[in-house]
């Protein structure tokens, strides 16, 4: 009796939850290392398309905006900041965000890209896989 080899199976390259633009996520993202972020969202509940992209979301995008970050799914470090979501309610695009979902995401949740500037801000590009809602621990109103 002939026995054939094994069949090798080879690692897929983990597909994202969104269509990306070529060269997206650029080279310079990591995967993630544990960790807590959050991103404002509109109510107590959120929603899967409370972490869409702009892109995603069909909104229009600006010239000074590449179209990579524009199909990421913006978060902040949990630590960068304890006044962060009132501050960043204040911006005319988040004022209907009246509650903070954070998120444990780790090196199954997708690719990320760090702000350099201080701001905290984490670019995300979330796996397929990855369950945004299931990794909400804990959604908090904005106090004013």
């Amino acid at each position: 009796m002939t026995r054939s080899a094994p069949e090798k199976k080879f690692c897929e390259p983990k597909e994202y939850l969104e269509d990306l633009p070529d060269g997206c996520p650029p080279s310079s993202a990591t995967s993630v290392d544990c960790r807590k972020v959050l991103r404002l969202v509109p109510t107590s509940n959120p929603q899967n398309s409370d972490f869409f992209s702009h892109a995603k979301l069909g909104k229009r995008r600006p010239p000074s905006v590449s179209p990579c970050f524009w199909a990421s799914c913006s978060v902040f470090c949990v630590d960068s900041g304890k006044n962060r979501p009132t501050a960043m309610k204040s911006l005319p695009k988040l004022r209907n965000r009246n509650f903070v979902a954070i998120l444990d995401i780790n090196e199954n949740s997708g690719k990320i890209l760090e702000s350099t500037n201080g701001s905290g801000h984490i670019h995300l590009w979330p796996y397929k896989m990855f369950d945004p809602v299931g990794a909400v621990i804990e959604t908090k109103k904005i106090e004013r």
